[in-house]
């Protein structure tokens, strides 16, 4: 069946999912965005200008993970660990990527003093390229991104964004040592989303200066980047000590989902703000959002099971981690409302 994949190359969802289709086997034709197609074809089919856009035999489907959750049962090669629990962890850790990970590639491409650069890029590619006229176009672009995320406060607590980046870039860096992929010698979704938003953040000034003395995630951003040129390696699957990834789900835990819990918190007294403190006491603050309450329930619907174990003995750390996010929810009433609607009591 023929696939059809719109992207923008200023996307990491796009990459990460144009890499993704190629590893699997289901090698799409690709077509980049533009002034004309982003609404001639991709907002006639799909109601909505976002890409990535596949398109199946005339059905169209947005949103990166909804896009995976369709094809990996035709997949040729698993995108899932073969381990009980791997999907919890695994799409827990895809969704960090896209959720969290990305608020410190949006912060450093859109900050103000280059914004300008950023912009010219996506002015390119919005409008074929044309000598000047592109360029000053994506600058107009990049100046209104700026505003708007300054705006809405997406730009703020840049500190807390960089500290989280600088921890998780180092254990990622010490994770690559042995083993190429984060659950061993194959990559999973949380592999795909990972590099998304690493490999845009290294083509930007800032990101590329932040990835500076991380030769092993820069090895890591490249090696799932062949598999968008199907140039990659396939190595015989082979299984990592999951107690290496403690470091890992701790950057999890005391980052993304404190913020789920803490915005769900904030919606529940009808507030518009919220504040986390962090893993390492910094004080985060955001704007609560239903829609991050539906990234939370995704999550409980995986990790709350009927029984004790979730995940197997070498992953007993993480999944006290877990265990703690759960307690924190049981501390406040839309919290045990919330646990309630999944069986926990």
């Amino acid at each position: 069946m023929a696939l059809k994949l719109y992207v923008s190359e200023a996307s990491p969802y796009s990459i990460k999912i144009w890499a993704l289709l190629n590893y699997v086997g289901l090698a799409p034709q690709v077509v980049h965005q533009n002034i004309i197609n982003r609404f001639a074809t991709i907002k006639r089919r799909s109601g909505a200008t976002m890409v990535p856009m596949l398109l199946e035999s005339g059905r169209p489907i947005n949103d990166s993970t909804r896009i995976i959750e369709h094809i990996q049962s035709r997949a040729e090669r698993p995108l899932i660990p073969d381990f009980e629990g791997a999907g919890f962890l695994a799409w827990l850790l895809e969704d960090f990527a896209d959720e969290w990970m990305v608020r410190w590639f949006v912060t450093d491409r859109w900050a103000p003093d280059v914004a300008e650069v950023c912009g010219k890029r996506v002015g390119r590619e919005l409008f074929f390229g044309i000598p000047v006229a592109s360029e000053a176009l994506g600058v107009q672009v990049g100046r209104v991104l700026s505003k708007t995320l300054a705006k809405k406060g997406v730009l703020s607590d840049q500190e807390a964004l960089k500290a989280s980046r600088s921890r998780l870039l180092s254990t990622l860096e010490t994770l690559f040592e042995d083993q190429p992929y984060i659950f061993g010698n194959t990559p999973s979704v949380a592999d795909f989303s990972f590099y998304g938003v690493l490999w845009q953040h290294r083509s930007d000034p800032l990101g590329a200066k932040a990835l500076e003395g991380y030769p092993r995630v820069n090895e890591f951003i490249d090696r799932v980047d062949a598999w968008r040129w199907h140039k990659g390696v396939w190595l015989e699957p082979k299984l990592r000590d999951l107690s290496e990834l403690e470091d890992l789900f701790a950057e999890v835990f005391g980052t993304y989902m404190l913020m789920l819990v803490e915005n769900l918190k904030s919606r529940s007294s009808s507030s518009r703000s919220a504040k986390a403190t962090l893993l390492d006491g910094s004080p985060f603050e955001f704007q609560a959002s239903g829609y991050f309450i539906a990234r939370l329930k995704e999550h409980l619907a995986r990790g709350i099971q009927p029984r004790q174990d979730l995940l197997p003995d070498a992953a007993a750390k993480i999944e006290e981690g877990w265990f703690g996010v759960l307690r924190q929810l049981s501390d406040f009433e839309a919290g045990r409302q919330v646990l309630k609607e999944f069986g926990f009591e």
